[in-house]
């Protein structure tokens, strides 16, 4: 586990600080919606106050040895480097995410990656942080962010991220499994990824703040994905597995500070 504590300045007290954190891309495989990425990574890089948190699993990182490969799912334009097919799928995500480098505030670690550093001792994700000058987490992190409104005042906002470990294909049950962070872990938002799903819910405490009772808004999500399991004309491990097909994209959190709480929007 890690703890990562970042330090923002938000000039504009109308704008917000936005959030849009990126798991489970799956870059070099054939299904990845890979126009869809290459949009999200323009919207935060020009968007004022923007920033990502990348949630594992960001490249498929399946060698020949596995028995998930399958030539038909590789990336046409990543064949001719079968011999070296995980190297060729970091370089080319390292080069998709340098423009928004300064915009990353943390990686953590997904299946994918982490299988080949368990079995080969080769360690693609720690390799793609250090191109990229970004915080390489371990399984789960605190994320702390300190907003600061100049001239104003300062508020923290807290983020658990783990890229997730249930096997449920049922909605229910996967909400359930990011809302039961809560109970070992106090944040504001939980983050999780593996499911490929993409949602949001949130709960309501309630404490006693002196003389009032004071409400707390608590954030649980799924990240989404861009790897689509089913396209016309391919196969995949996902349509052998016969999951169901869900929406890609990203969630993205509007935050806006106010003085003792944080005003928060999640849309996607």
């Amino acid at each position: 586990m890690e703890i990562i504590e970042k330090r923002i300045t938000l000039e504009n007290t109308e704008k917000p600080l936005v959030v849009v954190p990126i798991g489970d891309v799956h870059y070099g495989n054939i299904n990845v919606d890979i126009q869809k990425f290459k949009e999200t990574i323009e919207y935060i890089k020009n968007k004022e106050n923007c920033y990502t948190i990348l949630m594992g699993d960001i490249c498929e990182a399946i060698i020949m040895s596995d028995k998930r490969f399958d030539i038909e799912s590789v990336a046409p334009e990543l064949r001719p480097r079968i011999g070296d097919i995980t190297f060729a799928q970091y370089e080319n995500m390292r080069d998709m995410l340098m423009p928004i480098k300064d915009k990353i505030l943390i990686s953590i670690r997904g299946g994918h990656g982490d299988n080949l550093r368990l079995k080969y001792n080769t360690d693609f994700d720690a390799w793609l942080c250090k191109e990229l000058g970004v915080p390489m987490a371990g399984y789960s992190a605190f994320l702390k962010l300190k907003l600061d409104r100049e001239q104003f005042h300062t508020e923290t906002l807290t983020f658990f991220l783990h890229h997730g470990i249930m096997s449920s294909r049922m909605t229910g049950a996967k909400v359930n499994a990011v809302e039961r962070l809560a109970e070992s872990f106090i944040a504001d938002i939980y983050l999780n990824g593996h499911s490929h799903d993409l949602f949001w819910t949130s709960r309501v405490q309630l404490s006693a703040a002196g003389a009032h009772v004071k409400e707390n808004r608590r954030y649980f999500a799924h990240t989404g994905t861009f790897l689509k399991t089913y396209v016309e004309g391919t196969m995949g491990y996902g349509e052998r597995a016969l999951y169901p097909p869900l929406k890609t994209g990203v969630l993205k959190f509007s935050i806006y500070p106010k003085k003792g709480y944080l005003d928060i929007h999640v849309s996607g």
